[in-house]
């Protein structure tokens, strides 16, 4: 399958990490950007079509900051925090603060993290025609190639990552998922052992569609075993 030439927005104030993720994209068909900050970041994002945002999270504060408001504006938009140490806590509070992906620099398997920032954009830009482009659970409606969830004919945002699990969950409506299934769905077979991630995604699942997040009647843990989405909604 042909790939169309994808706009990668790299924000950093570092040039020795653009120049370096530039030469990684350099034999693919990406065309990176940079952005000093995020005024610069949000300037880049009016003005051109992105498929991909690498965040670089070298002031944690901030960089969690730019990459909250970057998801509440571009709630679809796939966004890679880009790290010096990978550490658990950091991981969470990426994916706490929106990221899709939490990567540490300087990247040692270039390979996999490229083919990781093609397939977060080939999933941004999933279209699917015909018939099964909507699934509906209840007062839950999926538009698959518009990219797109309402609850009750009010649209919610979702991040890509969101959008997946939801995906994933309402196509088995009624039915449980395993932990390591849906983190398989969701990010990929290697990280199945990483039950943490799910924990974030699915209590952010439930800020935006139950009442009462802290006691959900929808979005159901299935004790020991995974995550299901009622199927009589």
């Amino acid at each position: 399958m042909s790939f169309k030439p994808a706009n990668v927005l790299v924000v950093t104030e570092s040039v020795p990490i653009f120049s370096h993720l530039q030469r990684l994209f350099e034999p693919l068909s990406f065309s990176p950007h940079q952005a000093a900050d995020l005024p610069q970041a949000l300037l880049c994002l009016r003005r051109g079509d992105h498929d991909v945002v690498l965040l670089d999270h070298a002031d944690p504060g901030r960089g969690l900051a730019v990459c909250r408001t970057l998801r509440d504006l571009y709630p679809q938009l796939p966004l890679f925090l880009l790290a010096e140490q990978d550490h658990p806590a950091n991981r969470l509070a990426a994916l706490d603060a929106g990221a899709d992906e939490f990567v540490v620099q300087p990247v040692v398997a270039e390979r996999a993290f490229c083919a990781r920032v093609r397939s977060a954009i080939r999933r941004y830009r999933l279209t699917i025609p015909g018939s099964g482009e909507r699934l509906m659970v209840g007062d839950l409606l999926l538009d698959f190639a518009r990219h797109r969830v309402q609850q009750s004919g009010c649209e919610i945002p979702l991040t890509p990552t969101e959008f997946r699990a939801l995906r994933a969950l309402m196509e088995q409506a009624g039915r449980p998922i395993t932990h390591a299934k849906l983190l398989a769905m969701v990010w990929g077979p290697e990280f199945t052992q990483h039950r943490e991630y799910l924990r974030v995604l699915i209590r952010g699942l439930r800020k935006k569609l139950e009442k009462d997040p802290g006691h959900p009647v929808y979005l159901l843990t299935h004790s020991h075993f995974g995550y299901l989405i009622r199927g009589d909604r």
